[in-house]
């Protein structure tokens, strides 16, 4: 026999744990696009320096684009993980059975009384 039973009489929407993981593939797209996007404008503009200037700006700007992805996944990485623990532990909502006790803090009914 199954003690407990999901209670369906309340259709909440999804919080906002749940709307943050939905969107965290377009964010982690967005999160490796865009610093991408940086270093690529970068290589097709063209400068006017001496060559040695010049390569040392695109390593620069790679190791700036490469430190702002890094950034942005692990900070995405932990929002994910905190809402994550935010759904185990809200879990299923579930109805146990009641359980009522002889000694209570509450007052006697009649049909108490009568039984006594």
């Amino acid at each position: 026999m199954n003690k407990t039973k999901k209670i369906r009489r309340y259709n909440y929407p999804a919080g906002m744990e749940r709307q943050i993981l939905r969107k965290m593939p377009k964010l982690m797209v967005a999160a490796t696009v865009i610093p991408l996007m940086m270093s690529v404008i970068v290589r097709v503009l063209p400068m006017n320096d001496a060559a040695a200037h010049v390569g040392k700006q695109l390593t620069s700007i790679d190791i700036f684009s490469i430190a702002i992805a890094v950034t942005a996944w692990t900070a995405l990485f932990t929002v994910a993980i905190g809402c994550f623990v935010v759904v185990i532990m809200k879990g299923p909502r579930l109805l146990a059975d009641s359980y009522h006790l002889k000694e209570s803090n509450r007052p006697k009914t009649n049909a108490e009384f009568n039984r006594e």
